[in-house]
């Protein structure tokens, strides 16, 4: 039975009476617990309001662990007043990672059943087409073929730097892979992007017809200690950072670290990107910020080989669905559209190598590839039903749009299921 996190705030009427409720803790404005779906669903059609927290107690547990009593209340304070209101919205986000994790799956079992190879590669390409509708739908309306093939070259522009930025670093444990593999996406980029840079500047935009757009390759820095006229120089040039450990945590390019030392202070990379930066300092409170950047520099986060290959899997992830989407918009039977097409045929078969050899997104070490099947039947079943509960709670709060296409991921996982064992 699925269980969400929700908040019953303290009214004349108990939104939650009569209902199921697991209590986890209580506020001053009201008390916070699991709530299973068919309970919630039957209190939203009766029109009592009960916020979504979280997705999972799992969840939960994790946002509020190693922290005091005021320090759990301080972070369902800011989830139910930034994240709560914005839940159906995040449901996309919760179905695109679990999508994720099918499309890992999928290659492992297609690696592990190489009679039955064909069989997950198609599972794998339906969990590309389904990522590549959730990241695409509606977002490129008001963009132009040439506007979207500038994104794609942007994109490649960044794997590549990105994928070169590893060279100079010390990894921990076994970094053979890890080089190996951008050494690959290195030479594969630059085919790709020489390709795409002849299709742009022939759209017209002949500045792109050459060398590739520069991208700055940034990391987020734990720098300690405080440093005033760095947090002044970061505030005037709008640089996302804030205070955190009797120090900073701050963008920053990668070329220019000496100057975050250059007063015999430190300085370690505790993010490698910009954006999970940016949405922590949305989403966590201070001491959740604290707890997690001091985790990452017991652990020694900006060595971690693993962790790094995660970052790069995700790059070429998002890269992969920009292609499919700008394949989609491109007219039938031109030279970009074949052009573009071998390439996402050639991106496919590295994607799914790429995923089997060294699988992310999973908190674990090791999926073994025998259990890769049971898991993605599993994972499967919870995409569909997490889809199931987001269109009628999205029906329920009148977002038509948005219920229907929490509709279609239902319907979509529908018919593509996994065959029972």
């Amino acid at each position: 039975m699925n269980k969400r996190v929700v908040f019953s705030r303290r009214r004349f009427h108990d939104p939650v009476a009569g209902l199921p409720f697991e209590e986890l803790g209580d506020l001053e404005e009201g008390r916070w617990g699991l709530l299973p779906d068919e309970a919630l669903l039957a209190a939203a059609s009766r029109g009592r309001k009960l916020p979504l927290l979280y997705f999972s107690p799992e969840d939960c547990t994790h946002a509020v662990r190693k922290l005091d009593p005021p320090a759990v209340s301080g972070v369902i304070r800011k989830r139910l007043g930034f994240w709560s209101p914005q839940a159906l919205d995040q449901g996309m986000d919760l179905v695109y990672r679990s999508e994720r994790q099918c499309l890992v799956l999928s290659a492992l079992a297609a690696a592990a059943d190489t009679a039955q190879a064909q069989f997950w590669f198609k599972h794998l390409e339906s969990s590309l087409e389904l990522l590549a509708h959730i990241t695409g739908a509606g977002r490129y309306l008001a963009l132009k073929p040439v506007d979207m093939l500038i994104l794609l070259l942007r994109g490649e522009a960044r794997l590549i730097e990105e994928n070169r930025a590893m060279e100079g670093t010390g990894w921990s444990g076994n970094d053979s892979v890890l080089r190996e593999l951008a050494k690959k996406s290195v030479q594969a980029g630059r085919n790709r992007a020489s390709a795409l840079c002849a299709a742009t500047a022939g759209l017209g935009r002949s500045e792109f017809g050459g060398a590739l757009p520069f991208i700055e390759v940034e990391r987020v820095f734990s720098i300690r200690p405080f440093d005033g006229d760095l947090a002044s120089a970061l505030e005037a040039r709008d640089v996302p950072f804030t205070e955190c450990l009797d120090g900073l945590v701050a963008v920053w390019p990668l070329r220019s670290t000496e100057r975050l030392t250059d007063k015999g202070g430190a300085a370690r990379v505790v993010y490698f990107s910009r954006g999970e930066f940016i949405e922590d300092l949305n989403d966590l409170t201070p001491e959740q910020m604290a707890r997690d950047v001091q985790q990452k520099l017991d652990e020694g986060y900006e060595a971690s080989c693993p962790a790094f290959l995660e970052f790069l899997h995700e790059l070429a992830l998002e890269q992969a669905l920009l292609r499919r989407n700008v394949l989609s918009v491109v007219d039938p039977g031109t030279a970009l559209e074949i052009q573009l097409r071998e390439q996402v045929l050639e991106e496919t078969k590295d994607l799914r190598t790429r995923l089997a050899q060294t699988p992310p997104w999973f908190n674990r070490d090791r999926i073994q590839a025998a259990e890769a099947v049971a898991l993605l039947r599993s994972i499967h079943q919870k995409v569909e039903r997490d889809a199931a509960l987001l269109e009628e709670l999205a029906r329920h709060a009148r977002r038509a749009g948005l219920s229907s296409r929490f509709a279609y991921i239902r319907q979509f996982k529908k018919r593509n299921a996994v065959p029972p064992a």
